[in-house]
């Protein structure tokens, strides 16, 4: 790896910088060329960051990190290391700040000091947003936000992600005995826009309400239907919480009152209703008046009819639908020369194959013959 603080030095000795700062110029590589390359490959919280100016050379910043994740490194030993990255875009530094999460590719040493190892931007650190779905960007060339993890995993030892992300059900429905409900993480940033939660003058209403366990609070529910001129449609619960203002979470354009029951002697839970079968469950802590858990949750009768239709109740039982890993090896059967890219090319145009489709292909009637050749080991089909 070119030596950081060199670059730095280079730069330095040049023409005068203009009002914009120069920045690093690295062409972007995939993240399998980036973790190759470096010795030390994790996912760490900056705990410290201390800039050092050292009596030669360029400036420095040296970071502590605490991993999130493995409880340690995905690739190599952090024993005894430190990490150093250059200050400033010119020389490819990763702009540190305290208590913030990155993706660190470290490697080479410092001859003044073996100890430290340097990571930039040019050998592919970045900072870790998390792994929100809907994050339009691809942070690695050809990766989207929600592999970053499960990949550094492949990558790290070749085992499953403990953090894969979640399948539409926890187990496919050709399996249940029943109609359910299902939860499918984070609600879509659309209706997480619409709960919203705020302090409203006071004082509460004199009778009703539901008292919580430790008598102390209490909760009125109400809805607001579209037409009326006092502020949005939807539904709202309203919350006395021995202060002079009222706690309001709201729920705007729902369908239907909200749902709230006393988890506890502060914790409220609340199911939103967007639509027949589209909820948002939230757990509210009234005292600090935050939202402590958010999840979209989905009433899955037309999942749960269309698998049992399409399988007669006799669908395997996958771990996680879709996924060839667990499909039965051999399969009954696979399509003949020339059948394979036919299937590949119908079920990526058919319209009516949503995200209830299970993944499978059968070539015969009655479910008892398929292949899995259509998904091509895609999780994201």
């Amino acid at each position: 790896m070119r030596n950081p603080s060199v670059l730095a030095l280079v730069l330095l000795a040049g023409p005068a910088a203009t009002s914009a700062p120069p920045a690093c110029r690295c062409a972007q590589l995939p993240i399998e060329t980036y973790f190759e390359n470096a010795a030390i490959v994790l996912v760490a919280r900056a705990d410290a960051v201390t800039r050092i100016r050292p009596p030669a050379g360029a400036e420095r910043l040296e970071v502590r990190f605490t991993p999130v994740f493995r409880n340690g490194a995905f690739k190599g030993s952090m024993d005894g290391v430190r990490f150093v990255t250059p200050v400033g875009t010119a020389s490819c530094g990763v702009d540190v700040q305290r208590g913030e999460t990155y993706i660190v590719f470290a490697s080479g040493g410092d001859p003044q000091d073996p100890a430290f190892v340097w990571f930039t931007t040019c050998d592919g650190s970045r900072r870790y947003i998390g792994a929100p779905r809907d994050y339009e960007q691809e942070p690695f060339i050809g990766l989207p936000n929600h592999r970053i993890l499960p990949r550094l995993f492949e990558l790290a030892d070749g085992t499953p992600s403990p953090l894969e992300p979640p399948a539409d059900f926890h187990t496919s429905p050709a399996c249940w005995e029943g109609l359910r409900i299902a939860h499918q993480g984070s609600p879509p940033a659309t209706l997480r826009e619409r709960v919203r939660v705020a302090s409203i003058p006071g004082p509460a209403p004199d009778t009703g309400g539901v008292t919580s366990p430790n008598g102390a609070y209490r909760f009125w529910t109400g809805y607001r239907p579209e037409g009326e001129v006092l502020g949005d449609a939807g539904g709202f619960v309203v919350v006395a919480v021995e202060r002079p203002s009222l706690l309001r979470i709201a729920a705007i354009d729902s369908r239907a009152p909200p749902q709230p029951t006393w988890v506890n002697e502060k914790l409220l839970f609340i199911r939103f209703v967007w639509s027949r079968v589209q909820f948002t469950d939230l757990l509210v802590d009234v005292e600090r008046g935050l939202p402590i858990y958010e999840e979209a949750a989905r009433y899955s009768q037309e999942a749960f009819e269309k698998y049992r239709e399409a399988c007669s109740g006799q669908c395997p039982c996958f771990v996680v639908p879709g996924r060839t890993a667990e499909l039965p090896a051999p399969p009954v059967s696979r399509p003949s020369e020339g059948q394979e890219a036919g299937l590949h090319d119908l079920t990526r145009s058919l319209a009516f194959l949503d995200a209830d489709w299970d993944g499978r292909v059968f070539t015969e009637p009655g479910g008892t013959a398929y292949t899995v050749s259509a998904l091509k080991g895609e999780l994201g089909r």
